[in-house]
């Protein structure tokens, strides 16, 4: 990532790209994630004291003498809009009226007054945001804290600020096993609001990444995401989506075509406390009522297509389905859902 910032001579004084990871401030307790990266989940999932900060007033007054000569700088967190010592980066780029380009990697929930004017006084480039549902209650069960409508709305006005000025926005998605099946719809939602979308490949932990589970249930969801990539069709060629859906596609294919036929699940893979850790590591069912599964009539046939791909794991999905059906409106037909499955 920094070889298209080639130094000019052999000892140069000055950095010409830095990266700020600062601080483990966040205030969301993701699942995929741990304390290193998250402060949240350091005081609540792994009860261990904060980490402290690092970075006294020496480092920022060498700042002053560094960053006027950067041409990129990027923000990742924890949040890095929480960050205070990122807040202080920000202040000093206002100072020397710096035009070095800025990504940062933001989970979308910080906007404020404060952080809106720093992203529009200084030069934001690029804006990566992570989402990983496009239902609320799903992206709320894997980024602990979001408030999915508040999410949205921030979103919304980073769709504006691009319009106002030049700005690369896109969206993070981590797939794992508990949006496997909102992913196509995420890449439609993509395509509607025209930004690229980037795979986060979820690797660990074991209870939450799609490459640790048995290997009839991950060749199932690779039918499924191959049938919805023809469904997808032209959404996919906005914002050079069909290129990141297909690494979507390579991450399942390479997992299946590396194992060999002894392969077994991690043991112990699931966490000591599944509900502090956040999920209880099965592959989650799609929920009745959501795209692709919007209607009864949709829904029958997603499982019926289901049942063709492989019968024992669209039934092992099922049980979950019928639990969520009795949550769903009598008298609006969600009682013919099960009857193919009868």
């Amino acid at each position: 990532q920094y070889d298209t910032h080639p130094a000019a001579e052999l000892s140069p004084p000055y950095p010409r790209f830095l990266t700020f990871r600062l601080s483990n401030r966040c205030n969301l307790a993701c699942i995929m994630c741990d304390g290193s990266l998250s402060s949240r989940i350091r005081r609540e999932r792994e009860a261990r004291p904060p980490q402290g900060s690092f970075y006294g007033e020496r480092f920022f007054d060498e700042m002053k003498t560094v960053l006027p000569h950067v041409e990129h700088i990027e923000f990742f967190g924890g949040e890095p809009l929480l960050v205070d010592e990122h807040i202080r980066i920000f202040e000093i780029l206002k100072q020397i009226d710096a035009k070095c380009s800025i990504y940062i990697n933001t989970n979308g929930t910080a906007l404020n007054e404060h952080t809106k004017r720093y992203l529009q006084e200084l030069n934001f480039t690029t804006i990566a945001v992570s989402m990983d549902s496009t239902i609320a209650e799903v992206h709320a069960a894997i980024r602990i804290g979001v408030k999915h409508e508040r999410f949205l709305l921030n979103l919304d006005w980073f769709l504006k600020l691009r319009e106002r000025r030049p700005l690369h926005l896109l969206l993070n998605v981590t797939e794992q096993r508990g949006n496997w099946f909102d992913l196509p719809e995420l890449f439609r939602f993509a395509a509607e609001i025209r930004v690229p979308l980037h795979i986060n490949t979820c690797i660990h932990p074991a209870h939450c990444t799609l490459y640790t589970l048995p290997t009839q249930q991950l060749q199932f969801v690779h039918t499924y995401l191959k049938r919805k990539q023809a469904e997808l069709g032209d959404a996919l060629d906005v914002a050079g989506n069909a290129d990141s859906y297909r690494h979507l596609l390579s991450l399942v294919e390479s997992e299946l075509h590396g194992r060999a036929p002894d392969w077994k699940p991690p043991e112990n893979w699931l966490p000591q406390d599944p509900v502090r850790a956040g999920t209880d590591g099965k592959l989650k069912a799609p929920i009745p009522g959501h795209p692709p599964f919007a209607t009864p009539e949709a829904m029958i046939e997603e499982l019926r297509l289901m049942r063709a791909d492989d019968p024992e794991v669209s039934g092992l999905l099922f049980e979950q389905i019928r639990e969520r059906l009795k949550q769903m409106p009598p008298g609006d037909g969600w009682e013919a859902v099960g009857q193919p499955h009868e």
